[in-house]
């Protein structure tokens, strides 16, 4: 009997192929999506062009499109991310409540903050807050590190606001201090990937 849900994929190839004139960025297994090239997210007006050879991981259908991760252990691999990683890149959007701060503003604020907290309550150390760009967005980058089990982690985070201040966008890499050389290069050209794009009249297509 054949595998339905590769004859699915295949056919959903095939017309995206047929409409579109190329092959979409995007597939399907049997536990992710995986993007290549270039990632897309017409809902929330980005999109990440990805350097060559770095595979993207993101959820299946019905999910919500919030973003991706990119497995630094093993950048082209497209088996399933760990859950608990801390050789991450994650690039994330989320809407801006009423009382959410522009993360910029927020940084100039606070410049002298030296301790931060994750949701999980894991203590990061931070080392520096400076402003920068996220395509043509005004943003921050912050730099900490933080130690689970004795091994101390580098993190950098790079947050701005969409132009209608309604999303945030966070691209964010965890890594060992071992590795940092070698990821914070895939980490840069992440960054230099990401744009937005107008959405007019919903006219845009993640593939």
């Amino acid at each position: 009997m054949p595998n339905r849900f590769l004859l699915a994929n295949l056919v959903a190839l095939a017309i995206a192929t047929q409409t579109t004139g190329h092959r979409p960025h995007w597939r399907e297994t049997s536990k992710e999506t995986i993007w290549t090239g270039r990632y897309g997210n017409c809902d929330h007006g980005y999109f990440v062009t990805l350097p060559v050879g770095v595979l993207g991981h993101d959820g299946l259908p019905p999910s919500p499109n919030h973003g991706f991760y990119i497995n630094l252990a093993a950048p082209a691999s497209d088996r399933p991310i760990p859950k608990i990683d801390h050789e991450v890149i994650s690039v994330w959007d989320e809407y801006v409540t009423e009382d959410g701060e522009d993360p910029y503003t927020s940084a100039l604020h606070h410049p002298r903050a030296r301790t931060v907290r994750d949701p999980d309550g894991t203590e990061h150390h931070v080392s520096a807050t400076l402003p920068t760009h996220l395509g043509n967005l005004k943003a921050m980058l912050v730099k900490s590190s933080y130690t689970v089990n004795g091994v101390t982690y580098v993190t950098e985070k790079v947050s701005a606001l969409s132009r209608g201040k309604d999303i945030q966008y966070e691209l964010r890499m965890d890594t060992s201090r071992s590795d940092l050389l070698r990821n914070e290069r895939i980490f840069r050209q992440v960054l230099a990937g990401f744009y937005t794009v107008p959405i007019v009249n919903g006219e845009c297509s993640n593939d």
